[in-house]
């Protein structure tokens, strides 16, 4: 490596190892003994993956120990080319010393030996470098015996009592090159080897080597791979063409950073979802998992919705395809969450999802929607525009009219490990169908009810001033803007009027596809840092800070918010930035008529802490969309100010 480091060649070190060879209490005794002996005295332990350490349960401790010295002793020692010989000599006289010199430190240490220690006498070869087979019992792995790289046919038997003990002992190295497990139950023994934290792991066999299998250590047992493509990667020197997908110097957003205009032209759109809305819409899922060529559905609720009789509902109109229901996503869904549903869907043989439920549980299901597919746990599958092809078909049943998850490519996920909100970003998680069943959201009380309508709000005057806005986008935006300016107050007025939920739900959904491909700005970015310090709910935070942000762009969106105003139907102000400013304020009329906060102070939210929340907002990914530059935090401080 030292000889590499001069020119930056690339190495593969093999740096020895002292692997544990597993028996556990179900094994096949007679293989497992043979597999110890084979393990250990192959090529006289000569191998930098024997198994030198054997673990083996005290239920069954003593009669191994008695059958693998018997099988030891059974070990003809002679001329390596002889066929008559099962071991040959060991490589050199320092060598021999070496291992002399271990079987010392063994008796030292207080460990049995049960057979071999010794030199072995090969007529007509005297004085060649042979060594009985030898085993050490009762052994303890702090041992030095146990922990230090033998390189010989000298092997240590540990006692242990259970699984977990076992797999403990194990890595108890500062090793990991190789190991082995014998049971009679396949599962079983798979659930340790992959708990052993070693490159190589056999079960019911030892020292088996193939070429497309790679082949080196963790810990201080080697650098780089041996053998498999693993190997060939690591001497191969990879070269990337790029093709951007739009020729145009105002259709790439990298390049604005260094243009004063950071408007983008140009735009991709993509919203496959299937919308079917109306008064007893649900009767349709049926007909949706059938074309989607699905029999075994899971529901995925939480248990405000459960216990409202909706997820039943659902569970009632998909009748025999119903399989089951998993009723304990949390309005913060979290990546435990998702990999718990996923485990529910594999029990069950789950094909389908149907998420009935507002947005945290539909984003949920767009989390389990990824891991049932592709395997492992929710947090592997955490990235950006990284999958390849369509994820377990998912049919969405909101419960709000907000959030716009049904048709959006985001799904939001809490990591504890991680302390903070992270995604998966794709649009192969756009849900296959939305059913806007207005039933489904006339039980919402009055406060989530409005709180939920100016996330969706937010939405779509953001997708309005976004740099990646576009004309599709914008009909979409305006359209959710005119519903929710009339139907909010006429629902808050009578929750029970189904004309204005559906005409709600509806908004919802535009305002969803609208920002999917347009994007957000400032004030998601301000809203996402409240919620993560203050546990404020999204759509509240979103609607207090909203107008402040639409009066800060006026000037970088004038055209979108005149546009605006015109949805909503603000009297003052009959174009340019006049009409710009109209919108704000129409936005305030609109949120003090429904009885909406209208300041932080009414939250709770404590002043003291806003500039320090300006830091987080700027870096928070919706401010990269924002029309007016967003990277001075004391100007986002003076906003969260005047929203206080």
């Amino acid at each position: 490596m030292k000889m590499a480091a001069d020119t930056i060649k690339k190495v593969t070190l093999e740096l020895g190892g002292k692997s544990a060879n597993i028996i556990l209490d179900d094994a096949d005794i007679d293989l497992a003994v043979e597999g110890a002996c084979f393990g250990t005295f192959f090529h006289q332990g000569q191998v930098c993956e024997s198994g030198t350490r054997v673990l083996v349960p005290a239920k069954i401790y003593d009669e191994f120990v008695e059958k693998m010295k018997k099988r030891a002793e059974a070990l003809r020692i002679g001329y390596q080319l002889d066929p008559d010989s099962h071991l040959g000599p060991l490589v050199s006289r320092e060598q021999l010393a070496t291992v002399e010199g271990y079987i010392q430190i063994g008796k030292a240490e207080g460990a049995q030996l049960i057979t071999g220690g010794e030199r072995a006498a090969v007529p007509g070869l005297e004085g060649g470098f042979y060594f009985k087979p030898t085993i050490f019992a009762n052994v303890k792995n702090s041992m030095r015996i146990a922990q230090e790289e033998i390189f010989g046919p000298v092997v240590c038997v540990i006692k242990y009592d259970g699984d977990e003990e076992a797999v403990a002992i194990a890595n108890d190295s500062i090793y990991g090159l190789g190991g082995g497990v014998f049971s009679s139950n396949t599962a079983r023994a798979e659930r340790v080897a992959a708990s052993v934290r070693t490159g190589t792991m056999w079960i019911n066999n030892y020292h088996v080597f193939a070429d497309f299998c790679p082949f080196g250590g963790y810990k201080q047992s080697g650098v780089g791979r041996d053998l498999g493509l693993e190997c060939l990667h690591s001497y191969t020197q990879v070269k990337r063409v790029h093709i951007n997908a739009m020729a145009d110097t105002k259709t790439n957003m990298t390049w604005q950073i260094l243009s004063d205009n950071k408007r983008v032209e140009g735009f991709s759109y993509f919203c496959p979802t299937a919308v079917v809305a109306g008064h007893g819409s649900l009767a349709s899922i049926n007909k949706i998992v059938s074309d989607i060529g699905c029999r075994r559905v899971l529901i995925l609720t939480d248990p405000g919705v459960r216990a409202a009789g909706l997820a039943d509902l659902a569970a009632s109109a998909l009748s025999d395809r119903y399989a089951g229901m998993f009723d304990r996503i949390p309005s913060d869904p979290d990546l435990e969450t998702v990999d718990a549903a996923t485990a529910f869907a594999r029990e069950i043989n789950a094909d389908c999802l149907v998420s009935v439920g507002g947005g945290s549980v539909i984003d949920a299901a767009k989390g389990v929607a990824v891991t049932l597919k592709n395997g492992g746990k929710a947090n592997d599958h955490l990235n950006l525009l990284t999958l390849t092809e369509p994820q377990t078909p998912h049919i969405a049943i909101p419960t709000t009219s907000g959030t716009g998850s049904e048709v959006t490519s985001v799904s939001v996920l809490t990591s504890h490990g991680a302390g903070r909100k992270l995604f998966i970003v794709d649009k192969f998680i756009m849900p296959n169908a939305a059913i806007l069943d207005p039933r489904f959201t006339m039980s919402l009380p009055k406060r989530m009810t409005v709180a939920t309508a100016m996330d969706a709000m937010t939405h779509a005057i953001e997708a309005m001033m976004s740099t990646m806005s576009n004309r599709i986008c914008d009909a979409q935006a305006m359209q959710a803007i005119r519903l929710i300016a009339e139907n909010l107050p006429l629902v808050v007025a009578d929750g029970k009027n189904e004309k204005a939920r559906l005409n709600m739900q509806i908004a919802a959904t535009l305002a969803g596809w609208a920002f999917t491909v347009a994007q957000v700005g400032l004030a998601h970015a301000m809203a996402h840092t409240l919620g993560t310090l203050f546990h404020l709910p999204h759509g509240e935070a979103c609607g207090i800070v909203l107008p402040k942000v639409m009066r800060y762009n006026v000037d970088h969106a004038t055209e979108a918010l005149a546009q605006v105003a015109s949805a909503l139907g603000a009297k003052n102000g009959t174009g340019g930035r006049d009409a710009a400013l109209a919108a704000a304020d129409a936005v305030e009329a609109l949120m003090k008529k429904v009885e909406h906060p209208l300041q932080l102070r009414e939250t709770g939210v404590k002043e003291d802490m806003l500039d320090m929340a300006a830091f987080h907002a700027i870096c928070d990914t919706a401010a990269i969309f924002n029309p007016r530059r967003v990277n001075d935090p004391g100007e986002v401080a003076a906003l969260y100010k005047q929203a206080y």
